[in-house]
Formats: C-alpha cells, structure tokens, sequence
C-alpha cells in the first residue's frame, strides 16, 4: 500500500494501493472508513466531502480493531450512494426507527422495540 501521511504524522484522508488501483478514505490512525473502498476503474470517493452516513462512519472508524468495533456500539447502516438507510436498527437492544436519509435524524414517532413490527 502506498500509505499517505500528512506533516503532522497522522494518514492522510485519501490512501490507495498502486498495484491493484484500490482507493480509499481513512481517519487519521490509518482505519479505513467502511464504505469508501474503490476498485480500479471505479471513480474514487472525494474524502474530504463525503455524504453524511459515510462521515458518520468516519467519526466511528477510530474505534475499530481489526475490523471490530466494542460490543454495544450503534452503527448506522449507510445505502451504496453513502446516505442513511431510511430504517435503522440498534443491534444490541432490538429498537428500530424511521431516518432521514440524507441526514440520518430519526422521525419523530417511529421508534419501535423488539418484536414492534415493520417500519416502512
């Protein structure tokens, strides 16, 4: 990998791998941020200005070992186009709730506990 770094010694927010074109956007440890990997020919993402679901990510992606982020963590569920997906579910408790995609701000009203039904 061609790691890139800035003055300060944290990774640089863009990082690819020359030898099979894959980019990606990191935090400043050198996580990559879920959802950003690109393959060769792919258009790469503009990490300094990713939809809104795909920067949540970024704040969380610090957290991560090995892939793995600690038990209990809420991580919202983001669509291929990096915007919220407009149901989303806490893993740990069973609660889901209705979203804005675009910002992800729950709908008022529409959470719901384990065994509540389906939320549309």
């Amino acid at each position: 990998a061609v790691v890139s770094t800035q003055s300060t010694g944290n990774f640089a927010r863009s990082q690819s791998w020359g030898s099979t074109g894959q980019r990606w956007c990191a935090v400043e440890n050198g996580n990559q941020i879920p959802g950003t990997l690109t393959g060769p020919g792919e258009p790469a993402l503009d990490c300094s200005a990713l939809p809104a679901c795909l920067e949540n990510e970024a704040s969380l992606a610090h957290l991560s070992v090995d892939n793995f982020y600690p038990m209990g963590l809420n991580r919202p569920e983001c669509n291929a186009a990096g915007l919220f997906e407009e149901v989303q579910c806490h893993a740990s408790t069973g609660y889901c709730w209705c979203v804005d995609p675009a910002t992800g701000t729950e709908t008022e009203g529409t959470r719901q506990g384990p065994g509540g039904g389906a939320l549309a």
